[in-house]
């Protein structure tokens, strides 16, 4: 029973690509959530000043 060293050094390599693929694609979902979050965070800002203003300018005109 000798070593197959091709064989072996080819599966190595599938695996290193498969590992990076899951990486590379939890960063880029991560990132998407974070500008997700940010938009969310700004929408939500700009909800509440809008119905703030429009609240002190429906009782103090």
């Amino acid at each position: 029973m000798g070593i197959r060293l091709p064989e072996m050094m080819l599966h190595a390599k599938q695996t290193i690509r498969r590992w990076d693929h899951v990486l590379n694609t939890n960063t880029l979902i991560g990132h998407r959530v974070q500008l997700m979050s940010r938009k969310a965070i700004l929408l939500f800002m700009s909800e509440t000043k809008r119905r703030t203003r429009d609240w002190w300018s429906r009782y103090h005109t």
